[in-house]
């Protein structure tokens, strides 16, 4: 009888260590977010050099490798479902001249059908958040 009780004991430690390692991931959550918001800087110094080499952004973001950038990074993020989370990348075109404009964002699930959605517009030059 001993030998239960202390195997459920043992059990029920375990389970709040991994409660407790999961609530600091939860606070570490903005850390992450901040270093794919970064990671998103770097792209966007490439799309803003190839714009002034060339008069308008690309089409694709793969236009700027190997040139300006060594490869596409993903966001660093993984998602609820364990799949890294990439960068989304839209230009704005007008029918009579090249993107002038561009959009890049990510969406990020960190539980379920919750997520935060992170977007950089060019044309306003900052990241905007919304949950």
């Amino acid at each position: 009888m001993k030998k239960v009780v202390f195997l459920l004991l043992l059990i029920n430690i375990a389970s709040l260590y991994a409660g407790a390692q999961e609530i600091v991931d939860w606070y570490h959550a903005s850390r992450k977010e901040q270093r794919a918001v970064d990671r998103g800087n770097k792209i966007i110094a490439a799309l803003e050099t190839y714009y002034n080499d060339n008069g308008f952004y690309p089409q694709e973001l793969d236009e700027l490798v190997p040139k300006y950038l060594p490869k596409i990074e993903n966001t660093g993020l993984f998602n609820f479902f364990m799949k890294p989370v990439s960068f989304i990348y839209r230009p704005e075109f007008s029918y009579v001249q090249f993107s002038q404009y561009y959009n890049l964002y990510f969406t990020y699930y960190y539980f379920l059908f919750f997520n935060c959605d992170f977007w950089y517009s060019s044309e306003r030059k900052i990241w905007s958040v919304s949950d």
